[in-house]
């Protein structure tokens, strides 16, 4: 016959295994997790950005890495703090523990589940370009709780993990350093479509930004902003996706200065800008 058991009783056995000793060999545990996990994460940053080829492999392995020292410790304090037989009995106020903080931070438990989600399931990595819902820029860092983007304002952002898996997510990189931009000029609509659309695929084409391994693509379409005009987008490829700024820059500088120098803008023209 099975005996009943006391719940005082199980929580007074529970109670004394937390013992000093095992309280500071957990803090010890914890504190070297963190030290590690911190020190491999600005080794890897350092050796990542030395070498910009494999700069967003070495990246991407960072929270994987944190993930791996995180679940050891926690191993290492149940199995090897506290013990086999013993841990038993914390599971049950860790369960209790849980379901209490849950209750109480359910929305920080969404960007738990949403960090693991976004670590496995890798619809982007560290230093890829994406835009996650309005937000857009290089994820820097993955944690459990957000992902922080820097935009091209150099401005940092965190974006919760529950809205990452949320929100839609495009990947303008995809696990490769260089991406595509779009650079657009505006025209008026009685310029020589055809010399403009050749200015432009030599100023992309001649940027010390540019991939030329990669196609270049130079495309037009009518557009009505106040008047009849001309919007032409050039698209082609960058080396580093941080340098898409520049880019755009140097390539519509290039091609608007060769219009105003050829005459088919005015010098003092207000072009409308996005």
């Amino acid at each position: 016959m099975n005996q009943a058991v006391d719940p005082g009783q199980a929580l007074q056995r529970a109670l004394d295994q937390v013992t000093p000793g095992r309280v500071l060999a957990t803090l010890l545990i914890l504190g070297g997790a963190w030290l590690v996990s911190w020190t491999a994460s600005q080794l890897i940053d350092r050796i990542a950005e030395r070498y910009p080829r494999a700069r967003l492999r070495l990246k991407q392995a960072g929270p994987l890495i944190r993930v791996v020292m995180w679940v050891g410790a926690l191993y290492v304090i149940v199995f090897g703090v506290f013990r086999p037989e013993q841990a038993a009995t914390l599971a049950g106020l860790v369960a209790g523990a849980a379901i209490g903080l849950g209750l109480a931070a359910q929305d920080l438990l969404r960007d738990l589940v949403g960090g693991l989600t976004l670590i496995f399931d890798r619809p982007f990595g560290i230093g890829d370009r994406v835009r996650i819902g309005e937000h857009y820029g290089e994820v820097t860092a993955m944690g459990l709780r957000s992902v922080r983007l820097r935009t091209p304002e150099d401005t940092q952002v965190a974006v919760p993990n529950s809205t990452a898996v949320r929100s839609p997510v495009s990947n303008a990189s995809s696990g490769s350093v260089g991406c595509q931009v779009v650079s657009e000029i505006w025209l008026p609509a009685d310029a020589s479509l055809a010399e403009v659309r050749r200015l432009a695929f030599e100023a992309a084409a001649s940027s010390r930004y540019a991939d030329l391994s990669r196609p270049i693509e130079v495309a037009a379409e009518a557009a009505f902003v106040r008047t009849f005009l001309v919007l032409l987008r050039v698209k082609a490829y960058v080396l580093d996706h941080r340098d898409e700024v520049r880019f755009r820059t140097d390539v519509v500088q290039r091609v608007q200065g060769e219009l105003v120098r050829r005459g088919i803008i005015d010098r003092d023209m207000i072009l409308p800008r996005d």
